[in-house]
């Protein structure tokens, strides 16, 4: 149907066309079937659109305003294609606007054409075609769309500097996973059953018009049957059978069966040259013309023995026929006479006993039928692929996951690798899912899927060689594995964290801080920055000017910040965060307590922490994704409210390990600005609070003064097996302490991971 509608509208344009070339314009309505060959083609075509469609995002985390977005424009598309046909094509060739034909005559349509209907036509399938790739290229996942993201809009100082990423790798401040539905799949599953059903039914139609016969044709050797014509351009004619048997028996290259009838057939009315192309000519009536031609197999086949003809059987296979040719092809409105006698016996009708001589088929149903056979076989066809892909799919991943439950059995898929109380959990996934919406997060143990907790990281963030989770308190816990946006779960690992009898963390006053300038280093390795329109962001790689902040010391143990524009540090009721105070009032929003924490790693060295604490009873936190929050209640160890607070000037120890051996001297380098005399270096254990050193008793210390010196290398005695810190005071009886570094002695360099890069503290 679609393509003859098509062949329609092509002949029409044709004619159309060649009526302008030669100086006039003639109508013809067959070029409006173009619209709706087109419509119909879309209709066909839209499961396969939308199953292609589908595979761009399928198994991803996209947002449903995307989606929707995205099959908007997708069947704006035949509406487009339409409304370019009608003015690009249809309404052109209607008002004789083409400027086809003599330039002289036609050369004033280049400008209505031109100028108005090629834009009005054509804009808007381009603009609609270019979107929807566009939105199929930029895909809108759930995490974007997620509250707290960053601004979009850069500051002068990141525009000038530096960018930042502000997409955030946990849901901290997003939109947690959907659960996964399948319903993509079940939705081309949909559209392939909705194309089968008529596609069969389209295929019966056409086999039951392919078999009929012109009801009440009479038995005898004359036959007249009216050709109306409808569409004015020539008759598909009839299709004549007879009773017979196919075979060249005595060899001269023609079925015996053709050469022993004789068929003749006139028409009273005019005739066209050739109606199934269109490339037709008019010719007037002439009832002498022979309108029969031998065509047993496809057109102008005439009856050569190398040549299968079209059989039927009839009466439930008693009776053969074959088919003789066809009468009056192309014939318009009028009467066609149909005669058939035996060459040898002019008289004797052709047939069996009691049968029509001849059985004659009507040459329009049969090109319906063949039409309607065509799309039937096409929406069937197409259907059944579909199903037969979904269900290869199906199974391939049922066997992947056969596979994956045998691999598994002879692996374990997550390790773990570090799981103390309150420290970040490290473990290794060994068979991590495909494609980017897979993620993994840690839950307590009795928790259903759905409950993470916004415990969790897109696997395509992290190295899941060596991946971390944050920290956790002592119980039972387990890391789950899912393969998509959803919650299809692929791996899951109980564990527990066991209380750990390593030394606690010590929070110490605000009076152990001194004032000077500072840098605030996150646990993810960013800096906190002070933007000039007041906002805090911790997202910097590196410390500079907006990344200093003056440390100024209040009484009651209390201390303000002041940014690098001039502006205090203000902790918000809401848990926001703002630099924008001109002044830091005494027990205001500006000041903060500083809880001063050592944290003790297994196997490893130390590591000094601050939090911040508000006047609200709130502790800072900095978010992996850039964000600054004052709304902590609690502040567990390792977690993302322990801040790396850095003293900025030019004063340093350099050690060349942080882990030594028992058998080791203590080696460094420091340098200094202009120090005292009795200013000194030396090795405290990491219990005593900083600046209580001089009420411990000596032999808890081992120190150098300087004399005066500004830089150099020093080697101290080994104080033996611990944790220890290196500091640097610039006077005795606890004068200020300029900076400080933590190492390690062990028993041997094999009983733990000894040998470690050097470590520089710079205040």
């Amino acid at each position: 149907m679609v393509y003859g509608l098509a062949a329609e509208a092509i002949a029409a344009s044709v004619e159309m066309t060649e009526a302008v070339e030669e100086g006039g314009h003639q109508l013809n309505g067959g070029i409006w079937y173009s619209l709706l060959a087109a419509l119909l083609f879309s209709i066909a075509s839209a499961p396969i659109a939308s199953a292609l469609t589908i595979m761009t995002y399928r198994n991803k985390d996209v947002s449903d305003a995307w989606i929707g977005q995205v099959y908007g424009l997708l069947f704006a598309i035949p509406t487009a294609i339409i409304w370019a046909l009608l003015w690009l094509i249809c309404l052109p060739f209607t008002w004789g606007l083409l400027p086809w034909g003599d330039w002289s005559v036609n050369w004033w349509k280049i400008f209505p054409f031109g100028f108005g209907l090629i834009w009005m036509g054509g804009l808007p399938l381009v603009i609609v075609v270019v979107n929807f790739f566009k939105k199929i290229a930029n895909p809108e996942y759930n995490h974007d769309r997620g509250e707290g993201q960053m601004p979009t809009q850069p500051t002068a100082e990141s525009t000038a500097s530096r960018s930042v990423d502000a997409r955030s790798p946990y849901v901290d401040g997003g939109i947690p996973p959907e659960p996964s539905s399948g319903r993509g799949a079940i939705f081309v599953a949909i559209l392939a059953v909705i194309m089968i059903i008529p596609g069969i039914v389209l295929l019966i139609i056409g086999g039951v018009m392919a078999d009929e016969f012109i009801e009440d044709v009479p038995g005898g050797s004359s036959y007249t049957l009216e050709i109306i014509d409808e569409d004015g351009l020539g008759d598909q004619g009839f299709i004549i059978f007879i009773p017979g048997t196919p075979g060249d028996f005595n060899g001269n290259g023609m079925h015996d069966y053709c050469e022993n009838v004789i068929v003749n057939a006139t028409h009273s009315g005019a005739w066209m040259s050739d109606p199934w192309t269109g490339w037709s000519s008019y010719n007037e009536p002439d009832e002498t013309r022979q309108v029969f031609e031998l065509e047993i197999s496809d057109k102008s086949s005439d009856c050569g023995a190398q040549l299968q003809p079209k059989e039927k059987w009839i009466n439930d296979g008693t009776f053969q026929l074959v088919k003789l040719g066809r009468a009056c092809y192309g014939c318009m409105a009028g009467s066609t006479t149909i005669t058939a006698e035996y060459a040898n016996e002019p008289q004797t009708p052709v047939g069996y006993d009691n049968l029509p001589s001849m059985w004659i088929q009507d040459g329009e149903k049969i090109n319906q039928s063949t039409v309607l056979t065509i799309i039937g076989a096409i929406l069937t066809g197409i259907g059944a692929v579909t199903l037969i892909i979904l269900l290869i799919a199906k199974i391939s991943k049922s066997k992947a996951a056969a596979a994956q439950v045998a691999h598994n059995a002879k692996q374990a898929p997550i390790e773990i690798f570090e799981s103390n109380p309150g420290q970040p959990v490290r473990f290794r996934i060994n068979d991590p899912p495909k494609g980017r919406d897979a993620w993994v997060g840690i839950y307590p143990a009795s928790n259903g899927d759905q409950d993470h907790g916004d415990r969790w990281r897109w696997l395509r963030d992290i190295d899941v060689n060596s991946a971390t989770l944050p920290g956790q308190s002592a119980g039972k816990w387990s890391i789950r594995v899912f393969k998509d946006g959803g919650y299809k779960l692929k791996h899951r690992l109980d564990f527990e964290i066991q209380s750990s009898p390593q030394q606690p963390s010590t929070p110490n006053s605000s009076n152990d801080i001194v004032e000077g300038k500072v840098a605030f280093k996150s646990v993810h390795g960013k800096y906190l920055s002070a933007q000039p329109d007041g906002r805090a962001e911790w997202n910097r790689e590196r410390a500079d000017a907006w990344e200093y902040f003056h440390l100024e010391k209040r009484k009651g143990g209390k201390i303000a910040l002041r940014g690098a524009h001039g502006m205090y540090v203000s902790a918000q009721p809401d848990g926001s965060v703002q630099i924008n105070r001109k002044a830091a009032p005494a027990g205001g929003w500006e000041e903060f307590t500083v809880e001063h924490q050592f944290i003790h790693r297994a196997g490893r060295g130390g590591y000094t922490a601050v939090r911040l604490k508000s006047v609200h009873g709130k502790y800072l936190s900095a978010q992996s994704d850039g964000r600054v929050e004052w709304n902590r209640d609690h502040a567990p160890d390792g977690g993302w409210e322990d801040i790396d607070m850095e003293y900025v000037g030019n004063a340093t120890i350099t050690t060349s390990k942080s882990i030594y051996t028992i058998d080791e001297g203590i080696d460094f380098s420091f340098t200094a600005p202009k120090l005292p005399d009795d200013a000194w270096i030396g090795i405290v254990p990491v219990a005593i609070p900083h600046g209580d050193e001089a009420v411990n008793d000596s032999h808890d210390i081992s120190y150098a003064h300087l004399g005066g010196r500004t830089k150099g290398d020093i080697t101290l005695p080994n104080p033996g097996l611990g944790t220890w810190t290196l500091r640097l005071h610039n006077t005795d009886n606890n004068g200020r302490e300029l900076t400080h570094v933590v190492f390690e002695v062990v028993s041997s360099l094999g009983s733990s991971e000894s040998l470690q890069n050097g470590r520089t503290c710079e205040i």
